[in-house]
């Protein structure tokens, strides 16, 4: 390894032993640095040498004379960028200039053509510079993969998590599943600072991250429906009193809330289910009764009198007495957690019978239409029965005057289709906005609860398909039921 030499004008020339002492120092110095495994480059008066470790991780030849330029390893940024060499530069050129010295993480590329990260410092010394570096491409590229890796985890879990700053509350990072619970890009969130789009005005907001702590709020997406959640904050890193970030994890509790109310409003038909079966079997006893004498006075009565005409006109209205008490049998009787293969067709329309049998359309017409195919779909009927209740008692409400309801059952591609439309006053688009919310409604002084549309959505969803709402003011409304046809295997 050669060193440069330094001028000794007006210095009396060395003696012999200067000369011996000098040389020993010298081959001791070398032998050191050749010795050491980070590598090392001295530059001093316009040349670089290079010890043992430098030359074989930058690819350098044993050759002494060759010169070394720093534009011969295509230094870069990190992230790719050249830096800016001119190609006259010697290595550590920038620190001879400056007479400042300093850390460096840069990219390169060896002599014999391998790409290199390089950790090291310049540190200027007299005119010249050392620079003390080592290979750390693989230390690098594990810590990138090992980033990449958590970056993909962090993506992945199901749970909507957000990194924020425990001073400044601005969000750092966010994954997949906060975007899509809150329904915003990550772009849009990241850099956000308190009070955050998707906060509820109306809420009550605890105003700092303190870790440990569990809390309820209600989120708001774009569209202005409510997202009820579950939080935690955890600390990380720091101390316990000051992490250095704060990690929320945030749980969506709409479809647990959901579940809820259609478990009380399944508790709630139970009960009704058992009190018609009740009042069914009461009414059945005296029922036929009535029908076996009124048949028995049929047989005395000469046909065409006014008393057998009275008679008939009795034994008629017992008969859809009995249906009525049929009807309700039949919906006490359905399990509504059991699933089965069913014509969405046959649904609807024993629905329609029960509605007209029990008079719930008093005051509109109901107008029932079926296409030709059939619409195979696996459900709870008695479940079916409750969405198209619902829909058909709103639709009833929402024409106090009277009007028309259409019930239209038909097949679109993959999917039984079913349309409850009414020539009402239409909806409101605030209102259509927020019609599924649990407990929304706009009739809470005449008994509304809310929890019609917002159980009857749960059960499309929870059936795999979906409810929607089309409405203009001044035009009506139509709600919508899709449900995925039964495929071969369900049949």
């Amino acid at each position: 390894m050669r060193h440069p030499t330094t001028s000794r004008a007006n210095f009396d020339p060395p003696s012999d032993e200067d000369l011996v002492v000098r040389g020993l120092a010298e081959a001791q110095l070398t032998e050191v640095l050749e010795a050491v495994h980070d590598g090392v480059l001295l530059t001093a008066d316009g040349q670089t040498t290079a010890n043992a470790a430098a030359r074989r991780i930058l690819g350098v030849g044993d050759d002494d004379s060759q010169e070394l330029r720093t534009a011969m390893f295509d230094p870069r940024h990190l992230d790719g960028t050249p830096y800016a060499v001119a190609p006259s530069d010697v290595v550590g050129q920038g620190a001879i200039d400056n007479g400042v010295g300093g850390s460096f993480r840069i990219r390169a590329r060896s002599l014999d053509g391998r790409e290199l990260v390089i950790d090291g410092t310049s540190s200027p010394v007299g005119s010249g510079v050392v620079v003390v570096f080592r290979d750390v491409t693989e230390e690098y590229l594990q810590n990138q993969l090992n980033e990449q890796t958590l970056a993909a985890l962090f993506d992945a879990i199901p749970v909507a998590i957000f990194v924020a700053d425990p001073k400044t509350q601005e969000i750092l990072a966010v994954n997949r599943a906060f975007c899509e619970l809150i329904g915003r890009e990550a772009d849009e969130i990241v850099g956000l600072t308190t009070p955050y789009p998707w906060w509820d005005e109306s809420d009550s907001l605890p105003r700092e991250f303190v870790p440990a702590a569990h809390f309820e709020q209600i989120y708001r997406r774009p569209d202005g429906r409510p997202q009820p959640v579950h939080i935690s904050i955890h600390g990380v890193g720091g101390t316990d009193s000051e992490p250095r970030l704060v990690l929320a994890l945030i749980e969506d509790h709409a479809e647990e809330q959901r579940m809820q109310q259609q478990l009380v409003q399944s508790g709630k038909l139970a009960a009704i289910g058992e009190l018609a079966a009740g009042v069914a079997h009461e009414i059945n006893n005296p029922l036929f009764a009535i029908l076996g004498l009124t048949e028995f006075l049929l047989n005395e009565t000469e046909s065409g009198s006014k008393a057998h005409q009275r008679l008939e006109l009795i034994q008629q209205t017992g008969l859809e007495i009995k249906e009525i008490v049929r009807a309700l049998l039949d919906f006490a009787r359905e399990n509504a957690d059991e699933r089965h293969t069913v014509m969405l067709e046959d649904v609807v329309q024993s629905t329609c019978d029960l509605v007209r049998r029990t008079n719930a359309h008093k005051g509109v017409e109901l107008i029932d239409t079926y296409d030709v195919s059939e619409a195979l779909v696996v459900a709870s009927p008695n479940q079916l029965k409750q969405i198209f209740l619902n829909l058909i008692a709103n639709a009833r409400q929402a024409m106090p005057n009277g009007g028309t309801v259409t019930v239209d059952v038909r097949r679109e591609g993959n999917h039984a289709v079913a349309t409850v439309a009414d020539d009402g006053p239409g909806i409101e688009p605030s209102v259509a906005a927020r019609i599924f919310e649990p407990f929304f409604t706009t009739k809470r002084l005449t008994g509304g609860t809310g929890l019609g549309l917002s159980v009857s959505l749960g059960i499309a969803e929870a059936h795999g398909g979906r409810l929607t709402v089309a409405s203009e003011p001044g035009r009506g409304s139509a709600f919508t039921l899709s449900l995925p046809i039964a495929d071969g295997s369900q049949v």
